[in-house]
This record gives C-alpha cells, structure tokens and sequence, in this order.
C-alpha cells in the first residue's frame, strides 16, 4: 500500500480579527460622525445671524452626535485591544483601529480643554 502525502503544504493563513475589524470600521464611523457635526453646526452657525446659541435644540442635537462619536470611540479602543490580545489573528486592523480611536479621543480631549479654555478669557 502506498501512502499519498497531502498536496497542499501550504501553512494555514490567520485571517483578520473580526474584533480588530470592527475597532477599524468604529474609528471610520465615529470620526465621520464627527465631522459630520463640524460641518452642520459650522452651517447652522453661518445662516443664523448673530451665531449659534447654546441653548437652541439643534446645539443639543451636535452634542449628542459628538458624544455618541467619543463613545463609539472607547468602544472601538476596547476592540481594538481585544483583537490585538486575540491569539492566532491578523492583528492590523486591530492596531490601526487602537490607534486611530485613540488620536481620535486625543483631538477630542484637546479640542475640550482649547474650548474650555477660550470660555474662560
């Protein structure tokens, strides 16, 4: 009797963390969130004459999507770590989704403190 070896020698392939993916597609979404508030609040601010008030609902309304932006945004950290720790996985969309959640979050906190800031004077 002969004994056929396997054709296929090839390695097996990890493929892509699915929490690494959904880390990456958080970031995508949040940042596109956030701009998305940028841009409204920017043309609210220009057609209302005297600027945006504070109190008026749609303020409310950007705040509530900058928000629902920096959490989206510690979700996707919190993924993005536990696809790096997952074993026998791609890791890079684990990192770029850390990464980009997390200069996502850092621009956030600078932007608060300038604003903070700026109350202030």
């Amino acid at each position: 009797m002969e004994v056929v070896a396997p054709k296929d020698n090839n390695p097996v392939v990890p493929r892509h963390s699915g929490f690494g993916i959904a880390s990456f597609i958080s970031a995508m979404v949040s940042l596109l969130l956030f701009l998305l508030a940028v841009i409204i609040g920017g043309i609210v601010n220009n057609r209302t004459p005297g600027g945006m008030d504070v109190t008026t609902p749609a303020a409310a309304f950007l705040g509530v999507i900058v928000l629902l932006a920096i959490v989206l945004a510690l979700v996707g950290a919190g993924l993005g770590i536990t696809g790096l720790v997952a074993k026998n996985r791609k890791k890079v969309f684990a990192m770029l989704g850390l990464v980009f959640n997390l200069v996502f979050l850092l621009v956030i906190v600078v932007l608060m403190v300038f604003g903070l800031s700026r109350l202030g004077a």
